[in-house]
């Protein structure tokens, strides 16, 4: 099947499912990108390749299961630059949580599309050398939000009604106010 082929395929059902859900459409597009990375295998072409550099989860399921066969997952737990830079230089995409991604491993991307930062900062990804690489990084801007406003709020109660001074206290055997 020919990219023309899958683009007039694409059109054609995006007619008719107008009325999908979008969990349905979600599934169709899909379908779609995983003809065309097939066209374009066919035509000797590589699938992209995602370079996940360090992650804190148990594994990389989830993100296997979304881009599984849309593109090959290669996970590393990379703590230094020179481990980053032999990770990332063949990728299409990075993904990076903690690692140090600084001009000398932005500099190593030869295929790069994209960079994305698990979390919300990108204080470890250096923005200037991406920027000259034409590399655009993208964070998650709204991850843990939550859970840092609970955690805030928590602090605060518990500043508020001296929790930790009153801990102590009582583990010292003292019964009372803190002070």
């Amino acid at each position: 099947m020919s990219i023309s082929d899958v683009l007039a395929t694409r059109y054609a059902c995006a007619q008719m499912v107008a009325s999908w859900s979008p969990t349905e459409k979600i599934k169709l597009e899909r379908q779609f990108w995983v003809q065309v990375l097939k066209a374009q295998q066919s035509r000797g072409l590589d699938i992209p390749t995602v370079a996940i550099t360090d992650y804190t989860f148990a594994d990389l399921e989830i993100e296997k299961s979304i881009l599984d066969p849309l593109a090959q997952v290669i996970g590393c737990q990379c703590k230094t630059p020179e481990a980053l830079i032999e990770l990332v230089q063949k990728a299409d995409a990075v993904i990076t949580q903690f690692a140090p991604a600084n001009a000398a491993v932005i500099d190593s991307m030869q295929r790069a599309k994209v960079s994305v930062r698990y979390g919300i900062g990108v204080d470890n990804v250096d923005l200037q050398a991406a920027k000259r690489k034409g590399i655009p990084v993208c964070n998650v801007p709204d991850y843990c939000i939550d859970e840092v406003a609970d955690h805030t709020l928590a602090f605060i109660l518990g500043m508020t009604r001296q929790v930790v001074p009153n801990a102590i206290s009582i583990s010292q055997g003292k019964w009372g106010l803190a002070t």
